[in-house]
């Protein structure tokens, strides 16, 4: 998946670490709150996450690129293209 970062591209890969806001249509109450999620599978248009975060570990969703503020590289991430 390759996501538009505010300085670069990025391509996102299984067991990479994603920060995303949630779309408007999950209705969030904080519109600036970024969450985190480990990638574990990648789709032509949208990656599915394992959440990260406090109190939603575990939590799966799909997170589309309009999403994403940033991508961290994890050294033994599974690299493979889509």
């Amino acid at each position: 998946m390759v996501v538009k970062d505010a300085s670069s591209m990025q391509e996102g890969n299984v067991g990479d670490t994603v920060f995303y806001r949630l779309k408007l249509s999950d209705l969030p109450i904080n519109l600036e709150r970024v969450w985190k999620g480990k990638i574990e599978s990648v789709y032509s248009s949208f990656v599915l996450v394992s959440s990260l975060d406090e109190g939603y570990e575990g939590l799966r969703e799909a997170v589309w690129p309009s999403q994403v503020v940033k991508i961290e590289r994890n050294a033994h991430a599974e690299s493979f293209k889509v």
